[in-house]
């Protein structure tokens, strides 16, 4: 009598996490910047400056957070725009001192081409 041959259960595949867990050094390798478009008021006078930016991103998965490296940003709005579809709210967090932040989405991104815009 031979052996049954092991049976081995499907991988499912990489689902987005609020609870992702933060990055040590680099950033995940799942999201790749594109192309990007800055523009930024600086007033010699003031000591911060304002602007907005603009991040074409290629998502290889869905995400619900994307991680960017940023220091002490004062952000007022940020969001998420996924090839043809509505923007996706998302919030700012500086989670470190070393210049980590994260933008939670208030929904999940697919995975495809999309803009980051704050």
């Amino acid at each position: 009598m031979t052996p049954a041959p092991p049976v081995t259960a499907p991988v499912p595949a990489p689902t987005a996490s609020a609870d992702e867990p933060r990055p040590a050094l680099r950033l995940p390798g799942d999201v790749r910047p594109v192309s990007e478009a800055l523009e930024l008021t600086i007033r010699p006078d003031q000591e911060r400056f304002s602007g907005k930016v603009d991040i074409d991103v290629q998502l290889d998965r869905p995400r619900r957070s994307l991680w960017l490296h940023a220091r002490k940003l004062h952000v007022s709005s940020a969001s998420v725009v996924p090839d043809a579809a509505a923007a996706i709210p998302a919030t700012w967090s500086d989670e470190d001192d070393h210049g980590l932040g994260r933008l939670a989405l208030s929904g999940e991104v697919p995975a495809g081409h999309a803009k980051i815009h704050i």
